[in-house]
C-alpha cells in the first residue's frame, strides 16, 4: 500500500470514530506514522482527503450495482424500460437472493461500514454532512425505488398505492436493521434472517401478479 492510500486509509478509520470535525492533519499523520508536512505532498488540505474517501466510497457502490445491470456508464441509477423489465423477471426468490447480497455488502464492505459511521458522526456537526447522509442513505434509495415501483403499478403488478410509500415500506425496516445489528459480523445472520422474513411479507402483501 502506498503512502497516499494509507493516508486514505487512516483518515478514514479516524473520521468513522472521531468525525470530519474533530480530526486533523496532524492526527492523520500521526497514526500514518509521517510528518504533518508529508500529507501535503499527497493532499492540498483534510477537505481533499474526505472528499477522496467520498469518490471512493462512491465507486465502490457503483461498482457494485453494475453487476445487476441497474446503474447507467456513469453509475448513476437509471430507471428506463431493460430496468424494469429486469425487476419484473424477478420470482420472490431472486428478489430474496439480490436484495440480500445487497444488505450482506453494505453490512460487512469495510469502506461502506466506515463512510456510513463517519457520516453518521458529522451528521450532527455539520449540515452539509448531514445533508450527504440522507441523500446516501434514504433520498438516493427511495427515490429510485419510487420510480420503478411506479412503472411495475402502473403494469398491475404491485397494490395500486403512492409509490414512494410503498418504497419506504419496502426500505425503511431493511434501513432499521443496519443499526439494530451495526456491531460486526457476528450479528449478521441475525440481520439477515429478519431481512429475508420482512421481503417475503412484503412481497406477498404488494404484488399482485407474481413477478
Amino acid at each position: 500500500m502506498t503512502t497516499k492510500e494509507r493516508i486514505l486509509e487512516e483518515a478514514l478509520n479516524l473520521f468513522s470514530v472521531k468525525g470530519y470535525e474533530a480530526v486533523s492533519v496532524r492526527d492523520i499523520a500521526g497514526v500514518v506514522g509521517i510528518r504533518e508536512s508529508a500529507i501535503y505532498k499527497h493532499y492540498p488540505n483534510k477537505r481533499a482527503i474526505y472528499d477522496c474517501i467520498l469518490t471512493r466510497y462512491a465507486e465502490r457502490m457503483s461498482g457494485f450495482f453494475q453487476r445487476f445491470q441497474i446503474t447507467d456508464e456513469q453509475g448513476g441509477f437509471s430507471v428506463n424500460n431493460e430496468v424494469q423489465r429486469l425487476f419484473e423477471g424477478y420470482t420472490e426468490e431472486q428478489l430474496i437472493a439480490n436484495s440480500l447480497q445487497v444488505f450482506r455488502f453494505v453490512f460487512t464492505d469495510e469502506t461502506m461500514v466506515k463512510v456510513r459511521r463517519m457520516l453518521t458522526v458529522e451528521r450532527y456537526c455539520s449540515t452539509e454532512a448531514a445533508a450527504l447522509f440522507c441523500r446516501m442513505m434514504f433520498d438516493d434509495a427511495i427515490t429510485y425505488q419510487s420510480q420503478i415501483l411506479k412503472r411495475m403499478i402502473d403494469d398491475g403488478l404491485f397494490v395500486k398505492v403512492d409509490p414512494e410509500v410503498l418504497a419506504w415500506e419496502f426500505y425503511a425496516p431493511i434501513f432499521s436493521l443496519f443499526f439494530r445489528y451495526d456491531n460486526g459480523e457476528a450479528e449478521l445472520n441475525k440481520a439477515l434472517i429478519l431481512v429475508e422474513k420482512h421481503i417475503r411479507h412484503f412481497y406477498r402483501t404488494s404484488v399482485i401478479r407474481p413477478l
